[in-house]
C-alpha cells in the first residue's frame, strides 16, 4: 500500500495577523513530529479569514511576504509540505489563495480562488475515502491536527473527472 501521511490544521482563530503566522509555524513544527508530509491550513489563515464579526487588518502585501517567508522556512526546517490558506493582493484586487510550500521550503506558486478544508471555523475536519467513507474525522470544537494515512493508490480520479465548471452570470 503507498500511504501520504496528511495533517489538517485545526487550530483557533488568529487574534492578529503576526498570530496567524506563530500558529502555522507551531502547526507545522507538530506536523514534523506526527511524520506529516504535508499540512493543510484553512481558507486564508494567513492574516486570518474576513468573514463577519472578524477583525482582520486591511490587506498588507508587506506583511505577505514576510509572512510566507517565515512559514516557507518553517516548511523547510520541518521538511514538510505546506498548503497555506492566505490571500494575496494583485493589482488592486485581493484575492483567496492557497499557497503551496515544498518539503524544501521552495514556494511552488498560487492556486487562487479555493475553497481549503478545514473550514474557516476551524472547528472540525474529516478524510473522506474516494468511495465517499469515513476514514478520520476531528470532533467537533477540538483544536489541534487531524492526521491522517490515506492510500494514494486509490485515488483514481474519477469523481474529479466528473467536475464540470459552471460559468457565472
Amino acid at each position: 500500500m503507498n500511504t501520504y501521511r496528511i495533517a489538517l490544521a485545526n487550530i483557533r482563530f488568529p487574534k492578529s495577523r503576526e498570530e496567524s503566522v506563530t500558529l502555522a509555524e507551531e502547526a507545522i513544527a507538530e506536523a514534523s513530529t506526527e511524520r506529516a508530509d504535508v499540512i493543510c491550513f484553512p481558507e486564508c489563515f494567513v492574516p486570518g479569514y474576513r468573514g463577519m464579526n472578524k477583525e482582520v487588518l486591511p490587506p498588507d502585501p508587506v506583511f505577505l511576504e514576510r509572512a510566507w517567508s517565515n512559514i516557507a522556512s518553517a516548511a523547510a526546517s520541518a521538511k514538510v509540505a505546506v498548503i497555506l490558506g492566505t490571500e494575496r493582493v494583485v493589482a488592486d484586487a485581493v484575492l483567496a489563495s492557497a499557497l503551496v510550500i515544498n518539503r524544501d521550503g521552495t514556494m511552488a506558486g498560487f492556486q487562487d480562488k479555493v475553497q481549503l478544508d478545514p473550514s474557516e471555523s476551524a472547528t472540525t475536519s474529516a478524510v473522506v475515502q474516494p468511495d465517499g467513507t469515513l476514514l478520520v474525522h476531528q470532533p467537533y470544537g477540538k483544536e489541534g491536527l487531524l492526521v491522517a494515512d490515506i492510500n494514494i493508490t486509490l485515488a483514481t480520479g474519477f469523481l474529479a473527472s466528473r467536475y464540470k465548471p459552471v460559468e457565472m452570470c
